[in-house]
């Protein structure tokens, strides 16, 4: 599962933890990470915990455009991410009203 952090944190057992450097996006790095997530999957080892090789890791290469380049792809992205967030939510709240209705309609 990859995921983002605003905040300072100790890691355990099975977790990675990466850091953009000089010109790299953070948001953009993210987007870049969850586009290979399925790769992520496939490479996973372990049983009661998969983990990947922190050799899988370290031999990535990312390939970037320039600073002004990652931050528009990257708002771009953010802000399809948030529309799609907005449409799981209204779903959600539509299915929890139906649920309610069909609780009235049998009871």
């Amino acid at each position: 599962m990859i995921a983002k952090s605003d905040v300072d944190a100790c890691i355990g057992r099975g977790v990675c933890s990466l850091k953009t450097v000089a010109n790299t996006n953070r948001e953009f790095l993210y987007q870049f990470l969850l586009h290979y997530e399925p790769q992520w999957i496939s490479l996973g080892q372990g049983s009661t915990f998969t983990a990947i090789n922190a050799m899988d890791i370290k031999s990535l290469k990312l390939r970037s455009p320039c600073i002004k380049e990652q931050e528009k792809i990257a708002d771009f992205l953010t802000a399809i991410d948030q529309k799609v967030e907005a449409v799981v939510r209204q779903v959600d709240r539509t299915e929890r009203f139906k649920k309610g209705l069909l609780q009235k309609m049998f009871v």
